[in-house]
């Protein structure tokens, strides 16, 4: 097994419980299951995690191959099981059941992690460079420069020499919030479209958390209605 496949199967472990290991030749299926593979479906569920992710973001993200991830979205984005949007030339992707091209194009910057973790740090009061220094980890120039992205968005705000998190985030929260029923009966239905055989889903925290059929085996899955990035 080369590198990249062990890539794939750690990611795999994290997020389905154990293992697998990916055929080393596509299956032929039918056009309503592509998600049956393991390594769409572990795709699916970092989009769902990390709205506005790119595709090298994916293929690090799921330990696969830039060209390899990109074959595999291309497949998702053909079918409408996932949608983009190109912002800055590079395509930033999202679950149509739950978000909109809209709200991709807002919440993007906190799909990259260093953006997450200050946001994180800056959490409910404010912070200067150097407190979020010390607690991501990064330099004050880099946490300066990501600021500023941050503030591009309308994710960050800035008064006297502190930065707060805005609203904006808590507004778009309690969008998907609102949506997050009928987002979980699109996610349930498109799951049985893939001939998944989904259970009846338990809804939690702004998740949902299902059985599913992956190959030959049943495996639970933790699908997103509210990105993982802004809770």
């Amino acid at each position: 097994m080369g590198e990249k496949d062990s890539g794939i199967g750690k990611a795999l472990a994290k997020k389905l419980g154990q293992d697998i290991i990916p055929p080393a030749r596509e299956r032929h299926t039918t056009s309503t299951s592509f998600l049956m593979n393991p390594v769409r479906m572990l795709m699916f569920l970092t989009i769902s995690e990390k709205t506005g992710i790119n595709m090298r973001a994916v293929a690090r993200e799921t330990g696969s191959a830039p060209s390899a991830a990109k074959g595999h979205l291309d497949k998702l984005e053909e079918q409408g099981i996932i949608a983009s949007t190109k912002i800055g030339g590079k395509k930033h992707y999202y679950l149509p059941q739950i978000a909109d091209k809209g709200l991709c194009e807002k919440i993007h910057p906190l799909a990259q992690q260093e953006n997450e973790n200050i946001y994180k740090a800056i959490g409910r009061s404010a912070k200067g460079v150097g407190q979020l220094s010390k607690k991501t980890g990064m330099s004050p120039q880099l946490v300066d420069y990501h600021l500023k992205l941050l503030m591009k968005q309308g994710l960050v705000g800035k008064e006297r020499k502190k930065y707060y998190a805005t609203r904006h985030v808590q507004n778009i929260v309690g969008q998907l919030e609102r949506q997050s029923t009928q987002a979980a009966e699109k996610i349930l239905a498109l799951l049985q479209e893939q001939n998944l055989s989904p259970s009846k889903a338990r809804k939690y925290n702004n998740r949902i958390r299902v059985e599913v059929t992956l190959g030959e085996t049943r495996k639970r899955i933790t699908i997103y209605l509210v990105p993982r990035t802004l809770m």
